[in-house]
């Protein structure tokens, strides 16, 4: 049977290289000089050369022995099945993702019905080594260091898969239980006229629906009999018929009290003592959807933040559609600088929320929350390359009609939302193939 770990290793790899054969780096390698140790890690990976890149890795990363279990995956069951990590890697780039790719001009045959065309790829990405020196003065490679700056995020998504991401490696089988007891709260609810149970004896009356009692205890804590707890206020209510309603109550939560059915309001989680260092607690809400509450917030910040990240992006979207329209039919150019808003509005004519469509909730003080990116404003779209990585619309306190300026420059530097995994302040942004995203507030 296969593994779930292969995938997200080979993300992995993808990222950091793709050592995959065994040997040894050169003898006369300098291990004093940084860029030396960086050069020899580049040419294993470029050589497919396991051994060699893990004998530069620092020893204690957490990605060294990823990779090494990877491989030894390989020579086993998988490989047996013909699954290997470069033909994961190879099917992978056909992922819709901000990587460019562009169509070789006149690499294409047909065949009757059957057209091949050629693609070149490359990978506009800043990609950073980090390394460390060791007491005897030599350089070893940080991987996981060099993801996160990379990406610019303070948690690397590789960590998270190997459950070492923030919030512990039990944050995931926290969650698991909580859905576990969540799928109990909806068996009992059919029974009972769609009501939750009692907040007083929910652990007793869901009991008989989970059939698991390890499904009580959170993994953070095992040495209690119960770590979660009952919103009071949902107890004994009806299951909301809208789904949005659902999202905004708070079903359970971790609670280090350990006492069977224990139950609390909401707003005392911002207090509690979590289970884990960073602080951070796995709730449940009504709709199902586990996650992970930050230290010192409350549940009603939390959904409010998501209510203005999502509308903000939702804003972004509709924008760039009607950038992306209004570009097709003025032969590829988009809107200028100076008029963007007004060469749009024949556009958004049919969207309902037009007049707020350059509102942000986060920003509620500003008439106008978006600006154009001038470096692309007016220019013909046909003529660019890697629309996934140009942005066209951000968020700015400019707050003028038809702002336009730099995303570089003119984002705000404080950022409007929370980022929830990461917890860094971040701004919104819509890019030129249409879709939006989330980048640091700049320093």
């Amino acid at each position: 049977m296969l593994t779930r770990r292969a995938p997200a290793l080979g993300i992995a790899l993808l990222i950091v290289g793709l050592p995959c054969a065994l040997s040894q780096p050169k003898a006369d390698l300098d291990r004093t000089d940084p860029v030396a140790v960086a050069n020899a890690y580049v040419e294993a990976c470029r050589s497919g050369d396991l051994e060699a890149a893990l004998a530069l890795v620092a020893p204690d990363d957490p990605l060294r022995k990823a990779m090494a279990e990877a491989v030894e995956e390989m020579g086993g069951q998988m490989a047996e099945q013909g699954f290997t990590l470069q033909g994961f890697l190879t099917e992978f780039l056909f992922m819709p993702m901000k990587l460019d790719f562009t169509v070789q001009p006149g690499a294409s045959q047909t065949e009757g019905d059957v057209a091949t065309v050629h693609v070149n790829r490359s990978l506009p990405i800043d990609q950073q080594l980090l390394l460390h020196r060791t007491p005897d003065g030599t350089w070893q490679v940080q991987l996981v260091a060099s993801i996160k700056a990379t990406t610019g995020r303070d948690r690397s998504f590789l960590e998270i898969a190997r459950g070492g991401g923030g919030g512990g490696p039990d944050i995931w089988s926290s969650y698991q239980r909580l859905r576990t007891l969540y799928e109990a709260f909806e068996e009992y609810a059919r029974d009972h006229g769609n009501r939750y149970p009692p907040a007083g004896k929910w652990t007793d009356e869901i009991g008989p629906y989970v059939l698991d009692r390890e499904a009580f205890k959170c993994p953070a804590a095992p040495d209690l009999e119960h770590g979660y707890a009952m919103n009071i206020a949902a107890g004994e209510q009806p299951i909301p018929n809208d789904w949005q309603e659902r999202q905004k109550l708070l079903l359970l939560f971790e609670w280090p009290g350990g006492q069977r059915n224990a139950s609390a309001m909401p707003e005392g989680l911002a207090t509690i003592k979590s289970f884990r260092p960073d602080g951070s607690i796995a709730i449940m809400d009504a709709t199902g959807n586990a996650r992970s509450l930050r230290e010192g917030m409350t549940f009603a910040q939390m959904t409010e933040a998501e209510q203005q990240s999502s509308t903000c992006y939702d804003h972004l979207r509709k924008l760039a559609a009607a950038a992306r329209r209004y570009a097709r039919d003025n032969g590829g150019m988009l809107p200028a600088a100076e008029s963007w808003q007004d060469d749009l509005a024949p556009y958004l004519l049919d969207e309902p929320d037009a007049d707020e469509l350059c509102h942000c909730l986060a920003a509620p003080d500003l008439e106008y929350a978006y600006a154009i990116n001038e470096g692309i404003a007016g220019k013909n779209a046909t003529e660019l390359s890697g629309h996934g990585t140009i942005v066209l619309f951000f968020e700015s306190d400019l707050n003028v009609p038809q702002a336009a300026g730099s995303p570089e420059r003119e984002a705000p530097t404080d950022g409007r939302h929370l980022d929830q995994w990461s917890g860094r302040r971040q701004n919104h942004v819509a890019h030129l193939d249409g879709n939006v995203g989330s980048e640091p507030a700049p320093k």
